[in-house]
């Protein structure tokens, strides 16, 4: 664990570093660090090691894997992310441990990668899917959240990509809808 903290915050001082956004202003170029791809491949074994120590339904699992989400996409690390974030969704227990908290996330980073890499139709089916078990679990408050969160991201994605004047107005009406329920609770 104190491994583990303690790479945590190397990552981070070396995401901070290397500049998140630095590379956006061509004067602070020459003042950015590399990551090493060592610690790209520490950070990899390391969320694996965990998941396979401590199992997908408990709650530190999945605090941990969101947290790594931003690393990853940094390194451009997406076949990674989509291979154990498609397991991940896939054997979760949401309901379990209250791991339902990271639902959404882990939803949407993966939808994110999808379409980082241009794969839009695959991050559109992610949504997808996380609206419809959000829809039918209502019940929870988080649920309910992460439905707002993925046609958000859904409604924006298909402005920006598709301009397609059919899905523009499915979501809208879907915004409504949603924006309506919440008025009720």
């Amino acid at each position: 664990e104190q491994y583990v903290r303690l790479q945590n915050q190397i990552k981070n001082a070396i995401l901070y570093a290397s500049g998140t956004h630095g590379d956006t202003f061509k004067s602070q170029r020459e003042n950015l660090i590399d990551i090493d791809p060592e610690d790209i491949s520490r950070i990899k074994k390391t969320i694996l090691h965990k998941i396979e120590k401590t199992d997908l339904n408990n709650l530190d699992t999945m605090l941990f894997l969101y947290q790594q989400t931003s690393y990853l996409m940094k390194v451009k690390e997406y076949d990674f992310i989509i291979e154990n974030w498609n397991k991940i969704i896939k054997k979760a227990d949401w309901d379990k441990n209250d791991i339902v908290k990271f639902f959404d996330n882990i939803y949407s980073d993966l939808a994110k990668t999808y379409f980082q890499i241009g794969e839009f139709e695959k991050g559109f089916q992610i949504l997808t899917e996380g609206m419809k078990i959000s829809k039918n679990n209502f019940q929870n408050l988080h649920y309910v959240a992460a439905y707002g969160n993925f046609l958000s991201d859904r409604a924006v994605i298909s402005l920006l990509q598709s301009m397609n004047e059919k899905e523009i107005k499915e979501n809208y009406k879907l915004l409504e809808e949603h924006t309506e329920y919440l008025i009720s609770l």
